[in-house]
């Protein structure tokens, strides 16, 4: 029968399915084939009957029949899948799934599809989470080399593990309270205190909370005001001036690497520059304080070199622009210089 032949539509009793399939099972049929035949004949009795009855819609039977239609699945899988796919034969097992249990609804398909589903966890791979915390969850009563539970006389061994992703809110800081135990003495009044482990530290701002903090104000620009009333909804009291003495510190941790960059950056194979008009408060105060000055105008100038292991960007704040700010002198080879008007900056070869 082609493709394109329409089955043959035949009416028939429920006594007279019943004395087929009584005939089926009592015949010389092997018996894989004589569960296909009744489990046809099942099936071709449930199907129409559940369509009319709207136990279930033509969507979920398309999807039952042909698979989910997801494309992400089906980029990911390689041609060798492909062809190892089209060599099994599912439908005699998908059948007797479906007839040997009762009649499926749409939440019993929908079930099925949330389970395949369930298979990956998002765009993004568990390896793309590196900084995490580890947890080991291990099967209780069984080790490898046990028997099977299932008492089919087979051995247990290890395999690959699954593998869980949750991501849990925390706080900015992670802000962690001591309390000291103190005995004093009733006649000499005595103090004695509870050992203090080195590990506190004599700090109370670790490092590492204000290298975040700087990331916060300079990176993801969120101003200092801000950050201060966020911590304060968390419970974390972080005021504006607490912040910049923070961040001010590891700025002057910084300062060396600074003239670094500037060495490295002028060496550079190609240097774009660039200026915008910014206001600065100091500057302005020190136009006011100053009327006379050769320069009073305010910008953000900012340089990009592109070298043979990174790019490095560099920003300047003041009066001077592109042309005039005092870099380091091989900066300005006035010969190696190609102005670009139509790009809005300049190219340093």
């Amino acid at each position: 029968m082609s493709g394109s032949e329409l089955p043959k539509i035949v009416s028939k009793s429920p006594a007279e399915i019943a004395a087929a399939i009584a005939a089926i099972e009592s015949s010389n049929l092997p018996p894989d084939i004589k569960d296909f035949a009744i489990s046809c004949i099942r099936l071709s009795i449930w199907l129409p009957g559940s369509l009319l009855n709207h136990q279930i819609t033509v969507a979920n039977l398309r999807k039952l029949v042909f698979g989910r239609d997801d494309k992400n699945k089906r980029n990911k899988k390689s041609d060798s899948n492909d062809n190892k796919c089209s060599e099994k034969k599912p439908e005699k097992n998908d059948n007797k799934n479906i007839v040997d249990s009762d009649q499926p609804t749409d939440s019993e398909i929908d079930k099925i599809e949330n389970q395949s589903a369930a298979r990956g966890h998002g765009r993004l791979p568990h390896s793309a989470y590196t900084n995490t915390i580890e947890h080991q969850l291990s099967i209780e009563n069984v080790k490898p080399s046990d028997k099977c539970p299932m008492m089919c006389g087979g051995k247990l061994y290890r395999f690959e593990p699954g593998i869980i992703v949750r991501v849990q809110g925390q706080n900015l800081a992670a802000v962690h309270k001591y309390w000291i135990d103190k005995l004093r003495c009733a006649s000499c009044n005595h103090l004695i205190l509870a050992n203090i482990p080195t590990s506190i530290g004599n700090e109370k701002y670790d490092a590492a909370f204000k290298a975040i903090l700087a990331l916060q104000k300079y990176y993801v620009a969120t101003p200092f005001y801000r950050q201060s009333y966020f911590q304060s909804l968390l419970g974390v009291p972080l005021p504006v001036a607490t912040q910049w003495q923070l961040v001010e510190e590891v700025g002057g941790a910084a300062l060396l690497v600074f003239p670094t960059l500037e060495r490295m950056a002028a060496n550079g194979d190609v240097i774009h520059n660039d200026d915008s008009h910014v206001k600065i408060t100091d500057v302005i105060r020190h136009n006011r304080l100053n009327p006379n000055k050769e320069r009073t105008g305010m910008f953000t100038t900012g340089f990009i070199s592109h070298t043979d292991q990174r790019d490095i960007a560099l920003f300047y704040y003041g009066n001077w622009n592109a042309e005039h700010v005092q870099l380091p002198n091989y900066f300005y080879a006035r010969d190696r210089v190609i102005h670009d008007n139509s790009a809005g900056f300049l190219q340093y070869h």
